[in-house]
């Protein structure tokens, strides 16, 4: 029935508001991303009720986040004006933040985590720990100075819940940037990805950070990556099938698997441009390409092995940012050699 409705004139029906919506959680569950989004697209043209709109207004941003940045933002915005009740309103200022990392402006998504934390009650911990996160993850994607995203308080990660967890991601991150405390970096990385609680909850950032933490310790990643993929495949999440495809292609490159490797960096490159023409993704796939076809193309000579250009020195590049961003991270201390990460050169 809701296949007809989308073919039927608006009339104000709230019957026909209601049955969309149910169509539209079916498919979500079945997968089926693009047709939900449809179906809640054409409740907003009804129209809902008034109070229903800035639900529904949520609902079809966190869809739309998963498949196409720009359109995803739109609606996100307009929720989180709208949205009265603070708890809504702090999960539409995470979705918000979050997609703006990659679809929006240079430090917009610092910006709106920053303020949204800023008149956020008390009581709600775990979500002021996931704007805290997602503040710093852009300001250091983004290349901001460090004034404008890092502050002296200490960071405490509190609970369980995917705030906590994302929180843990980021502070596992900076220590890795900072050659610091490897093996709490590492325990906080697995607190950060055990039993999916934050992939559960973010499309495809901070659980992503939390991988490549385990992977620059040293821990083999590849089973992680392709059990994402295959979620990711399963549930119609185009944004973590790219933010997966990049970074196993990463692993897979580190591992040798050069073709491998670079048949994931393509796939995450179409899938980038899909799903956000101006991603900031294509700023870690353009590079690692490069890198990945001149290995290809200068292999080693015997008896050595190829390393990545910049793996002696504690620079961005170790974490596969670029050069000039490369403030408050592992370039933290330019010209000196990175502590912990280097157990993983051998294998590279």
């Amino acid at each position: 029935m809701a296949a007809h409705l989308l073919l039927v004139p608006p009339r104000g029906d709230v019957g026909v508001v209601a049955t969309l919506r149910e169509a539209a959680q079916r498919d979500v569950e079945r997968g089926s991303t693009e047709s939900a989004t449809a179906y809640l697209h054409r409740s907003m043209a009804e129209p809902p009720p008034r109070a229903q709109v800035p639900g529904l207004l949520l609902e079809i941003g966190r869809l739309e986040a998963l498949t196409s940045g720009a359109a995803a933002l739109e609606h996100l915005e307009q929720a989180y004006r709208l949205l009265e009740d603070p708890q809504a309103k702090a999960e539409a200022a995470i979705m918000l933040a979050r997609t703006a990392v990659f679809a929006g402006p240079r430090g917009e998504a610092t910006r709106i985590a920053r303020a949204a934390a800023a008149v956020l009650p008390d009581d709600l911990v775990d979500q002021r720990q996931s704007l805290v996160a997602l503040s710093r993850i852009c300001g250091f994607m983004h290349g901001l100075e460090p004034e404008d995203y890092l502050d002296d308080r200490p960071v405490e990660v509190v609970g369980t819940g995917p705030g906590a967890r994302g929180l843990a991601a980021l502070v596992a991150w900076e220590l890795l940037c900072q050659g610091e405390q490897r093996e709490r970096a590492l325990e906080l990385a697995r607190f950060a990805v055990a039993d999916r609680v934050l992939q559960r909850h973010d499309p495809g950032l901070l659980w992503v950070v939390a991988a490549n933490v385990l992977f620059m310790g040293g821990e083999d990643t590849g089973d992680f990556w392709e059990g994402e993929l295959d979620v990711a495949h399963r549930s119609g999440n185009l944004f973590a099938a790219l933010a997966t495809h990049l970074w196993l292609g990463f692993a897979q490159w580190h591992r040798g698997d050069l073709r491998a490797g670079l048949q994931s960096l393509v796939q995450g490159s179409e899938q980038n441009l899909a799903w956000s023409l101006h991603s900031v993704g294509q700023m870690y796939v353009e590079p690692f390409s490069v890198h990945l076809l001149l290995a290809a193309a200068m292999p080693p000579r015997p008896g050595r092995s190829w390393s990545w250009p910049g793996t002696r020195r504690a620079s961005a590049t170790r974490c596969g940012c670029s050069s000039r961003r490369s403030r408050g991270c592992c370039s933290t201390r330019a010209g000196t050699t990175s502590r912990w990460p280097s157990s993983t050169e051998p294998s590279r």
